[in-house]
């Protein structure tokens, strides 16, 4: 039984290392930005469009420019007023700045386009599974899958420990250790 767990430990390990490892970098990246900011765009491409009738809300809008204008992805921060509207539309490694002005039926587009690593940061910030962008919502349900193998990893290495009797003394110091240090941790960052 030790080795068949012991081979399933293993294998969830490789198995979630590559996606744990670039998960990790773009947190880094993510609390870090100010050395990264090679991999966020900076210059927008700028673009109008004149449109024939008058969207009923900023999605209508958003279904309009998507005609015209390759405009895919989740919608965020709409401001609204009298005179005009605003939002940006987001996808991994696209993001679309859109200023409406109600009264010309004109639409401005600032589309920044950046690399993988600007994708993989857009990504990270994303949650949940129900997206107007399938990649998004390929990425929630790796996330999710990711999820159950982190919990087998953290499982399958709590049984192996607790056959070994020799290391059950260090082991229990370091599991003790571990759950103060992420208390502690979730306590500051909920504070801060």
């Amino acid at each position: 039984m030790y080795a068949k767990i012991r081979d399933l430990h293993l294998f969830f390990g490789l198995l979630g290392s590559a996606f744990l490892l670039i998960y990790a970098l773009s947190a880094f990246m993510m609390g870090h930005s100010f050395l990264f900011k090679w991999a966020y765009p900076n210059k927008p491409k700028m673009s109008s469009f004149k449109l024939e009738a008058p969207p009923s809300d900023p999605k209508a809008l958003v279904a309009a420019l998507r005609a015209q204008d390759n405009l895919r992805g989740d919608l965020f921060e709409v401001k609204t007023t009298s005179t005009a509207v605003s939002f940006f539309v987001e996808r991994p490694g696209s993001r679309f700045d859109v200023a409406y002005d109600v009264m010309s039926h004109t639409a401005t587009v600032a589309a920044r386009q950046g690399g993988f690593w600007y994708s993989i940061d857009r990504m990270h910030h994303t949650g949940g599974l129900i997206h107007d962008e399938d990649s998004l919502n390929a990425w929630g349900v790796l996330v999710a899958i990711m999820s159950v193998i982190t919990w087998l990893i953290g499982l399958t290495g709590v049984y192996m420990w607790f056959k070994r009797q020799k290391e059950r003394r260090v082991g229990g110091m370091i599991f003790v250790a571990t759950f103060v240090f992420t208390g502690i941790l979730l306590v500051l960052v909920r504070v801060m």
